[in-house]
């Protein structure tokens, strides 16, 4: 959570030294039980990029698929109220989520799937399939 404020930090600091004009960042905790999915579904509808964050794999797409994130995400990539898609920039556990297959996760040991998420299942370990191929970053790590 403090690593994602000061990267939103990081990014309004950058845009007002480039542009002279700040953006507008919200942060969303999809772990957080207060969260309800109406209020993750209406911020993410009013953006134009997500920054998904990394960490442990199974336990962000576990809370994205609790607050069905997951389908929401896909609608607002598709198209926005400007009539164009909104930008994901995934980074880490974010950019595994993109992808058809979270399973890489476990292909080095560094993410442990989480109680809710059964390993052995297919459907349980599909990312949100915005491509056709599966990612696997920190490969030469």
């Amino acid at each position: 959570r403090k690593q994602m404020k000061r990267t939103v930090e990081g990014l309004t600091q950058a845009c007002e030294e480039a542009e002279g004009r700040a953006i507008d960042a919200t942060f969303l905790d999809f772990s957080d039980t207060n969260l309800a999915a109406a209020e993750a579904r209406e911020v993410l509808e009013s953006t134009d990029c997500v920054y998904l964050e990394g960490g442990n794999t199974f336990y962000l797409m576990h809370h994205m698929r609790r607050l069905s994130c997951d389908q929401v995400l896909k609608e607002i990539l598709a198209t926005t109220e400007r009539g164009e898609g909104a930008l994901l920039v995934g980074i880490s556990a974010g950019a595994i989520c993109a992808g058809r297959s979270i399973s890489t996760a476990l292909w080095k040991g560094w993410d442990k799937p989480i109680p809710e998420l059964d390993a052995n299942d297919a459907l349980a370990m599909s990312g949100l399939g915005l491509c056709d191929f599966s990612f696997f970053p920190h490969y030469t790590s």
